[in-house]
């Protein structure tokens, strides 16, 4: 696209340059994620290009977080200077009144389409010419009457929120230069694309008598201990083997959550948690109403147990036998008669107070329960001490379950306000982060002490696993086979690998502190990492895990899946999956803030300290060539190769699983004190070799540079070389000067990489070859021109 010219930005309607919602962009070709390639037009070959958003900053903007935007003067001034950029757009937004109209390919041979001519002519309001010249924005004050956004059929998009519109400034003759008010046209313009009939169909309820309210912890909780639990538990963790397709598994999860709740929306959140969602399909409305439609149909019961709001209990604060649900009914029912009195009091003026109000909810449950918060960021969420399981939950369904045994005449919103009000009031306490607590199913065991210890609302703890402690267990021996002997088979008897190992399970217990790691287990099927990570997932229970790949950190929500969780652990890793943004996964690891997003809730930043567990059977790419990534990531190696051998399945279904095996693995685990891991030999090669994979430039450095040995060299020789490594490795080449920049980076102090000089071809000939003999599409320099060059000041040259 050409650059923007000075007059086309005066042309843009004035109220929008007084509003800070602008932002840079720039066209850059599509990945794919699975691949890590280049898309591909099918009909021309060329690249698939996107418009990707930037701040005035150079990091990427975001059409939802509004500080990433800026105003127009700040974004056209970082658009001439940095030279960087295709040009820049506006952000539409809920606080604006403005929505855009897109029409895209409506201009052939230079002249608008008739279709497009009516709609510009109706809407008569600030109309240009898109980036491409095949289409039309057109800007109006109104906002559409639904959700849906595209007909791709008609070539129409219409937006008034979280998404920026490239402006070019290239204003249609004969449109008004102002944007116009236009409500009712754009109704009638909606609902003639986007008509009814076309709608995503509404969910149809089930017949069958509902289940009794459960929370999403609930359900997975009953699920998991159901007879068919093992099986829930597969499929929640995202294991589709024994299916046909991913979609049969979609929908075998679907059925098992739809049995404890009949709520669609439920089903959807629930299943979005889940190791089988993939955005690309689940997101796809038809796909996701089709599959939850199918799975309330095709129920004959549901489930009608005795709801945990029976063995759900809580105690008050400070005291280990009073009921908290009999307390707060007995106040109840004295603020009640303490209200009537003064009303009577007050001569009986207006109507009977029968219901407690929102305000005063929250100035008598602080009374009863210990109320937090972790942080005083913005949208920062209420937490609540569970006394009995000795953590905080910010679970909003149990915190509204509380609510009502105080005043169960509450509707939601009142219930909201409630929450509201005690946020207001309630005092800021940091989460315990440390090595030495760590909560398990009985109590927290102190390792600096060696003791378990009773639950306090004084450590602020969100998660703990659920095996108990118990003091001196024997390692159980079950028909011959032991944990120690088997870590140490999957370890190939390395000492280091199997300490190693045992670090990791330690590492896994406490969600509440991080050694700033993540850990890779790395290598073919059937060598015992699958069974090693199961025996975690068993360990610490499988409602404390997030199911999480390395390539999923950077999508929207899901990060709202490490809420209240142990650890992540990734299962099946694609091989060489391509990581474009790794910023969310390195700051996981290590414990730094990170902005989350459930559906339909605003956003809020916090911190995460749980433990990250990726398999796979060979590692991913990362964009982010630094060291910021990589100093993050832990590899094991499982060199095992139990094929051919008499596979034992009572390892995995019954052995890992056994009580008694789970007690002493904790015990074990938790008596390790370590500050950082103890890394083996085998796993700093394992990492040096993917830091080498992993980058090309560094890998032609030590695969064909280092091996010249050479004094010194022209740099176009060495990015001639660079590049017929490059195509014979099936990597894309970086530009000459982004190659000469990171590979200088690469190089010692001993290099000068600003040499000049002029070489001889006997000079180079020993070094690299006959280069007239080697088809790269250079030669020898010109002996009597200077040439840039890469000098090594130690080597003394002949």
């Amino acid at each position: 696209m050409q650059a923007v010219s000075i007059k086309e930005y005066q042309s843009f309607p004035v109220e929008l340059t007084t509003r800070p919602q602008w932002v840079l962009w720039k066209l850059e070709p599509i990945i794919d994620k699975k691949t890590g390639e280049y898309k591909v037009n099918k009909e021309n070959g060329q690249f698939k290009y996107t418009k990707v958003p930037y701040q005035i900053n150079g990091l990427k903007a975001d059409s939802t977080i509004p500080s990433t935007w800026a105003s127009y003067d700040e974004t056209v001034k970082a658009y001439k200077s940095t030279n960087k950029h295709n040009g820049i757009g506006y952000v539409l937004s809920e606080d604006d009144p403005y929505t855009a109209i897109d029409l895209d390919d409506h201009i052939k041979d230079g002249e608008i389409q008739p279709e497009a001519q009516s709609i510009v002519n109706a809407m008569d309001s600030y109309t240009e010419y898109s980036q491409s010249g095949t289409g039309l924005h057109i800007f109006i004050k109104a906002k559409k009457s639904g959700k849906r956004s595209k007909n791709s059929t008609k070539g129409i998009e219409i937006y008034d929120s979280e998404r920026f519109i490239v402006m070019t400034g290239d204003h249609v003759d004969g449109t008004p230069t102002e944007i116009h008010e236009r409500q009712d046209i754009l109704s009638y313009i909606y609902d003639s694309y986007f008509p009814a009939s076309k709608k995503t169909q509404e969910i149809k309820p089930s017949k069958l008598d509902l289940s009794p309210k459960l929370s999403d912890e609930d359900v997975l909780n009953i699920g998991f201990k159901a007879k068919n639990g093992q099986k829930f538990k597969g499929l929640y963790s995202g294991n589709w083997s024994n299916y046909g397709s991913q979609s049969e598994a979609d929908q075998a999860l679907c059925n098992l959550i739809a049995f404890y709740t009949q709520d669609p929306e439920q089903i959807d959140r629930i299943f979005t948690g889940s190791g089988l969602y993939r955005d690309d399909k689940w997101e796809r409305q038809d796909y996701k109403d089709g599959t939850i439609q199918h799975a309330l149909d095709g129920l004959k019961a549901t489930y009608q147990q005795p709801t945990p709001n029976e063995s759900f209990h809580l105690y008050i604060k400070d005291s280990p036998t009073i009921d908290l649900k009999k307390e707060l009914r007995d106040r109840y029912f004295r603020e009640l008669v303490e209200m009537e009195a003064e009303w009577e009091a007050n001569g009986g003026k207006g109507r009977k107070p029968t219901t407690i109000s929102p305000i005063r909810c929250a100035e008598i449950l602080p009374e009863y329960i210990s109320f937090i918060l972790f942080d005083y960021e913005e949208n920062t969420r209420l937490a609540m001490y569970q006394p009995i399981e000795g953590t905080y939950t910010r679970n909003v369904t149990l915190i509204k379950r509380v609510i009502s045994w105080l005043e169960p005449k509450l509707n939601n919103s009142k219930a909201e306000d409630v929450i509201y009000h005690l946020t207001n009031k309630t005092d800021m306490k940091e989460k315990t982060e440390s090595r030495y607590l760590i909560p398990v199913k009985n109590g927290v065991f102190n390792l600096k002490t060696k003791t378990l210890e009773s639950f306090t609302a004084d450590y602020v703890f969100t998660t703990k696993i659920t095996t108990p402690y118990i003091e001196n267990p024997v390692n159980p021996v079950i028909d011959g086979w032991d944990v120690h002997n088997w870590i140490n088979s999957i370890a190939c008897g390395d000492l280091e690998i199997e300490k190693l190992l045992w670090q990791v399970i330690n590492d896994s217990l406490n969600g509440n502190y991080t050694r700033k790691k993540a850990v890779f287990l790395v290598g073919d099927g059937n060598n015992g990492k699958g069974t090693f990570q199961e025996l975690i997932i068993n360990l610490i229970g499988i409602q404390n895990i997030a199911t999480l790949k390395v390539n999923e950190f950077d999508e929207r929500f899901r990060l709202s899946a490490l809420e209240g969780k142990t650890a992540v652990i990734g299962d099946d890793v694609p091989v060489n999956v391509y990581i474009d943004d790794s910023s969310n996964f390195n700051s996981v690891v290590t414990g730094d803030r990170v902005q989350v997003e459930f559906k339909n809730k605003p956003l809020y930043s916090t911190t995460f300290r749980c433990s990250v567990i990726q398999s796979t059977n060979g590692m991913p790419k990362f964009k982010n060539k630094t060291n910021g990534t990589i100093r993050r990531i832990v590899i094991v190696p499982f060199k095992a190769d139990f094929n051919g051998s008499v596979e034992n399945f009572k390892i995995k279904d019954e052995y890992i699983r056994n009580e008694k095996v789970l007690q002493y693995v904790l015990h074990k685990a938790i008596h390790l004190d370590f500050e950082r891991f103890d890394i083996p030999e085998v796993s700093k090669r394992e990492l040096e070799v993917f830091k080498q994979d992993n980058d090309p430039v560094l890998d032609f450095k030590v695969s064909v540079f280092d091996k010249w040995e050479i004094p010194k060299v022209p740099k176009y020789i060495v990015y001639g070389f660079y590049k017929k490594f490059c195509m014979d490795n099936g990597y894309k080449p970086l530009s000459d000067r982004l190659f000469h920049k990171q590979f200088k980076a690469y190089l010692g102090k001993e290099w000068n990489t600003s040499a000049q000089g002029k070489f001889r071809y006997d000079s180079l000939i020993n070094y690299v070859g006959d280069l007239d003999k080697v088809n790269l599409g250079f030669g020898f320099p010109d002996q009597k021109k200077n040439q840039s060059a890469y000098e090594n000041t130690r080597l003394t040259v002949v």
